[in-house]
């Protein structure tokens, strides 16, 4: 978009206008843009992986056992169920707390702007 923009020429005052109120646009896309791109090469934090695949394992280990007349088998069909609803909630409350827990923000910036704060006082 940017180099097409930059290779229309105006020729009139209108075009100008269309042409810098383009560029102001497109110049408030890019940051949006750097964002999405920054993000497309983050990966899933491992928690989720660790649900993701623990979910998957005893789903078809349970599926597998299903109408078994065990009770050690039921008992683990039922640990197991548990453990599928327990385990995204856990998971979403630990992303629900961004400052700690498995997947958190560190304070370390926080600290750095408050030192500066009081050296400049």
């Amino acid at each position: 978009m940017w180099t097409t923009l930059l290779a229309v020429r105006a020729g009139s005052g209108t075009e100008s206008m269309a042409l810098d109120h383009a560029l102001s646009e497109v110049a408030s896309l890019t940051p949006h843009r750097r964002t999405r791109l920054l993000q497309s090469r983050e990966g899933l934090p491992a928690i989720f992986w660790c649900v993701l695949l623990a979910g998957g394992l005893l789903t078809t280990l349970s599926v597998s056992i299903f109408g078994s007349e065990s009770p050690k088998l039921r008992t683990f069909q039922v640990f197991s169920i548990t453990l599928l609803v327990t385990l995204p909630m856990l998971a979403i409350a630990d992303v629900g707390s961004p400052f700690r827990g498995w997947v958190h923000i560190d304070n370390l910036a926080f600290e750095r702007a408050l030192q500066n704060m009081v050296e400049f006082r």
